[in-house]
């Protein structure tokens, strides 16, 4: 089994497993406060890691924190910006996975988890700035603005994916 498909099974595997205590995003601002959340979260192993503080974290903690950054990722496209496809967990999958895809094609492997941080941080301000837009100055507004708030969404999901791939732990690497 290649370390995408075992991220990918581990990550469907808790969302089958939690999918009754999952609670519907009332709203985009929510759904992206807990996207925010566990990039905050990242941001502590990064100011551990630059600084070699005392507190110390493993790499399987920056791999469970970017497992659950990428569910947070697929709950808020479920909620906020539904596909209407008829297994729409394994649908957005399967979107991230393209995305992550095309970037490894477009651009090199992260050179540290520096290069890798700054990267989703400029997805997850892209995505804030579709967010906080109340003001839809565009035809037909609601649509394209769940589709933006979508394809940033899922920007930020395949840059997370990417780095667990390439990155992290796992049998493959071994």
């Amino acid at each position: 089994m290649s370390k995408l498909e075992e991220v990918i099974k581990d990550i469907t595997t808790y969302l089958n497993r939690y999918e009754s205590q999952h609670i519907k995003h009332n709203s985009s601002h929510e759904g992206f406060g807990l996207i925010d959340y566990e990039i905050n979260i990242l941001k502590k192993y990064y100011k551990s890691y630059i600084k070699n503080a005392n507190e110390k974290y493993t790499l399987q903690d920056v791999e469970l924190n970017l497992q659950l950054l990428i569910q947070e990722v697929i709950y808020f496209v479920n909620d906020i910006c539904p596909t209407y496809q008829p297994n729409p967990k394994e649908f957005i999958i399967s979107l991230i996975i393209a995305e992550m895809n095309k970037a490894t094609e477009n651009f090199t492997k992260y050179n540290s988890y520096t290069e890798f941080f700054y990267v989703l941080l400029e997805e997850r301000d892209e995505l804030w700035d579709i967010v906080k837009t109340n003001c839809i100055k565009y035809s037909g507004g609601e649509i394209i603005r769940k589709e933006n708030m979508r394809s940033e969404a899922i920007q930020i999901g395949a840059v997370a994916l990417r780095y667990l791939v390439e990155n992290c732990g796992g049998k493959s690497n071994e």
